[in-house]
C-alpha cells in the first residue's frame, strides 16, 4: 500500500514537472512573441515617423534650393534668348544681375561668365573696367559679400577646383549644384552652395549663369529636427 502511494506521489511529480515545463515554455514563447511584436511595432513606428519628417523637411530644403536654381535657370535662359536675338548691352545685363541679387535676401551673389568675345566680340573694349578682368571677358559678379550689393569681376574661372562653379556646367553642358563650401561674408565664414545653368549659342556652352545662395537657413532648420526629442 505504502509502495503504491509512493509511486502515485512520484507520477504526479512527474506529470506536474511536464505540466508546469509545458506552461513555461508556452509563456516564454508568449512573451517572447509579445516582445519582438511590440519591438518591431515601436521599430516601424520609429521608422515611419522619421521618414514622414525627413520628407517633409527635405520639401522644405528642395523649395529653397528650387527658388535659387530657378533664378539661375531665368537668368541663363533670358541670356541665351538675347543673344540669339542680338548682341545684349552689358550695362543692360549688370542691370538683371543687380535686380535678381537685390530680389532674393537669401542670395549671396549672381554672377554670370561668358567665353573669350562670345557675348559680344569687344572683350578689348572693356580690359580691367568694371566688373571686367585683364582679359576683358564679360564676368560681372554681383555679390553682397562685404554687406552692400556690389560688383566685381569673377576669380579663379580658368582654375580647376576653385573654378568648377563655371568650369563643370561648361564642359559637361549640364545644370550644376557644388557640394557645400566655406565663403567669408562679411567678416564670418558662411556655408555656401552654387548652382549654375549653361548658356548655348550655335549649339555651343558659351557662358553659364549661377546664384551663390547661403546654407546658414539649412543648418538652422536641421538643428532644429529632433525626433522623438532626442534624435537629430
Amino acid at each position: 500500500m505504502l509502495k503504491k502511494l509512493k509511486l502515485k506521489l512520484k507520477l504526479r511529480a512527474r506529470m506536474l514537472v511536464y505540466i508546469c515545463s509545458v506552461v513555461l515554455i508556452a509563456f516564454a514563447v508568449t512573451i517572447t512573441f509579445v516582445v519582438v511584436k511590440a519591438s518591431n511595432l515601436a521599430e516601424r513606428e520609429a521608422l515611419d515617423k522619421a521618414k514622414e519628417m525627413a520628407y517633409r523637411h527635405g520639401n522644405q530644403i528642395q523649395a529653397r534650393v528650387d527658388v535659387a536654381l530657378d533664378a539661375a535657370r531665368t537668368l541663363a535662359h533670358s541670356l541665351e534668348g538675347m543673344r540669339k536675338r542680338g548682341v545684349p548691352p552689358r550695362d543692360m545685363i549688370n542691370g538683371i544681375l543687380k535686380n535678381v541679387l537685390e530680389q532674393n535676401p537669401s542670395f549671396i551673389g549672381v554672377w554670370t561668365c561668358w567665353e573669350p568675345n562670345a557675348l559680344d566680340g569687344r572683350d578689348k573694349d572693356f580690359i580691367n573696367a568694371v566688373g571686367h578682368d585683364s582679359t576683358g571677358r564679360y564676368l560681372s559678379y554681383w555679390n553682397r559679400i562685404e554687406g552692400k550689393v556690389d560688383i566685381e569681376a569673377l576669380q579663379n574661372y580658368t582654375e580647376e577646383g576653385k573654378g568648377d562653379y563655371y568650369l563643370i556646367p561648361k564642359k559637361t553642358g549640364k545644370e550644376t549644384i557644388l557640394e557645400p563650401y566655406k565663403l567669408k561674408v562679411q567678416g564670418k565664414d558662411i556655408l555656401m552652395t552654387t548652382l549654375a545653368v549653361p548658356i548655348k549659342y550655335a549649339g555651343k556652352v558659351v557662358a553659364v549663369a549661377g546664384v551663390d545662395m547661403s546654407l546658414a537657413g539649412f543648418i538652422e532648420l536641421t538643428d532644429g529636427i529632433k525626433p522623438f526629442g532626442t534624435g537629430y
